[in-house]
């Protein structure tokens, strides 16, 4: 099992400028606050609540404040932005994030000026939390699009979160190997392009990156260490590797995976691999040799069940690898009583 940062990653950015109606109150409540208007007053409210429709709003800001008759200033404008910016910031990085919140903040931020790629990018990220990614993805299309759309690495890493809750795995590793290139150490996109070199069998590619991450960078995440002794263990397969690299490589995933968990102990993906790599690895090495096949079995059923105790777990996969387990222990086990039983008859010969 791969760890990939997907709901737990943090995102210096924003969330879409998406409007279905039924997610659209602001034009409701204007409406019933003004429904007595008349006059001049009419026609601002009026053109407020086509510019809100039309996305446009800047103009409903002007709208609004002709009522009021004044314009707010350039000062006023930015003070606003930066409040509303940061509520949406604070929402969005809470566990678990206020999306709701974000996206209204970033929605008011908007309001004033539609030119604000913080606040579009806030906007895609609360749609994201909430599964609306057709919205997600609009607004990310828009924000691509401003100055420094095409720039800035927090975009390109929702759009690979996007891509990847909408299925498009190629998109989504190219959206995050584009993060990674215009901030090298962007670390969630890191993880998250890591898990695409593991699944495609990269194993170097993602030893060297997930090795930066837990070195250089200072990554003590769960994820990204268990991530790294998953990409060592896929380096042991390679054909034709020498018997005593495979040893070191098998002793550096199970370190690694141990070391993950105490970062975060209650970490599952940790204990599930620490259950694999003890079930498949035969022989497996330890300080005096290989480690005694039914001992090694028996790791490999302690780790499952340790696994299936965790929150999250896939309880029926942890069951079925531990009867996988329980079954191979059993066979080494009555081989070993035959073995014993042939030996005794052997010895009985031997003595007549």
């Amino acid at each position: 099992r791969l760890t990939s940062v997907l709901l737990t990653c943090v995102v210096l950015g924003v969330v879409g400028l998406g409007c279905s109606a039924k997610h659209e109150p602001e034009g409701e409540l204007l409406e019933k606050g003004f429904a007595e208007a008349s006059g001049e007053v009419k026609v601002q409210v009026d053109a407020a609540l086509a510019a809100i429709n039309a996305e446009k709003y800047e103009e409903a800001v002007d709208a609004l404040a002709k009522l009021e008759g004044k314009e707010m200033t350039d000062e006023q404008k930015q003070a606003k932005i930066y409040k509303n910016l940061e509520k949406a910031k604070r929402a969005l990085s809470q566990n678990p994030p206020d999306a709701e919140t974000g996206i209204a903040e970033a929605r008011a931020a908007l309001a004033v000026t539609e030119k604000s790629l913080a606040a579009m990018l806030f906007l895609a990220h609360g749609n994201y939390i909430k599964g609306y990614f057709d919205k997600a993805e609009y607004v990310l299309s828009r924000a691509e699009k401003t100055p420094a759309g095409q720039s800035n690495a927090g975009l390109y890493f929702l759009y690979g979160l996007v891509y990847e809750a909408t299925g498009r795995e190629e998109k989504a590793e190219s959206s995050y190997a584009k993060a990674t290139s215009l901030n090298r150490n962007y670390k969630s996109a890191l993880v998250n392009l890591g898990v695409y070199h593991i699944k495609n069998k990269r194993y170097r590619k993602a030893v060297e990156l997930y090795e930066r991450l837990t070195g250089p960078l200072g990554d003590k995440t769960a994820a990204s260490w268990t991530n790294l002794g998953s990409a060592y263990r896929g380096l042991t397969a390679e054909t034709g590797l020498p018997a005593g690299k495979k040893r070191k490589l098998l002793l550096k995933a199970e370190n690694t995976f141990k070391r993950a968990t105490t970062f975060d102990k209650k970490y599952g993906n940790a204990y599930y691999n620490l259950g694999v790599l003890y079930l498949d690895a035969d022989p497996f090495p330890s300080a005096a040799g290989d480690m005694d096949t039914l001992r090694r079995l028996s790791q490999a059923k302690i780790y499952f069940e340790e696994y299936s105790r965790m929150p999250g777990a896939d309880t029926k996969r942890a069951k079925e690898q531990m009867a996988v387990a329980q079954k191979l222990h059993d066979r080494e086990k009555r081989i070993r009583e035959k073995r014993k039983k042939r030996e005794e008859r052997r010895k009985k010969r031997e003595n007549k």
